[in-house]
């Protein structure tokens, strides 16, 4: 009886359905799920943790959930102030361009332009005691960012749910 309601499930759902359904209650590692079934089926190659070569392959949708999906991984691993060194435009022109999310934009732009700034006295302070200590300045809009987060998630499921024919 199972084998024949996993075939049926099989035949009439596709695997982002199916992803959909059974994490219904966790919409962030349903996201994960489905960017790793991309990156899976389109062979992405993996550059650390974060597959963002060969993005230009997938289609938009698609582009929007592994890169953002990749780079929010990579952010819960390190930290926003490593994150935002690492292929952060094209998170930027996810968010911007399909989630329209403009306050996280903005909140991340902030961010990125104070970690610029304040980049050579963090690298002496790290020199000096071995690690990163955030400025109030960037403390603000990265409080902001985390505040927004699930909002992000949200949306981003949001998205999947609303182009499901665009995913496998």
């Amino acid at each position: 009886m199972d084998r024949a309601l996993l075939a049926i499930n099989e035949e009439h759902f596709t695997i982002t359905e199916r992803i959909l359904k059974k994490y219904q209650h966790n919409k962030e590692e349903a996201l994960q799920k489905i960017a790793y079934t991309i990156e899976t089926i389109e062979n992405l190659p993996k550059h650390f943790f974060i597959y963002f070569r060969g993005l230009e392959q997938l289609n938009p949708a698609q582009k929007c959930v592994v890169a953002i999906t990749g780079w929010l991984d990579f952010e819960a691993g390190e930290n926003l102030y490593y994150a935002i060194g690492h292929h952060f435009s094209i998170v930027i022109e996810q968010i911007d361009k399909h989630l329209m999310i403009p306050e996280m934009a903005t909140i991340l732009n902030a961010a990125a332009e104070i970690n610029q700034e304040q980049d050579k006295e963090q690298e002496r302070l790290f020199q000096e005691r071995k690690a990163r200590s955030s400025t109030p300045e960037f403390k603000f809009y990265e409080n902001r960012f985390y505040a927004l987060r699930p909002k992000l998630i949200e949306v981003l499921h949001k998205f999947v749910v609303d182009n499901i024919n665009l995913f496998p």
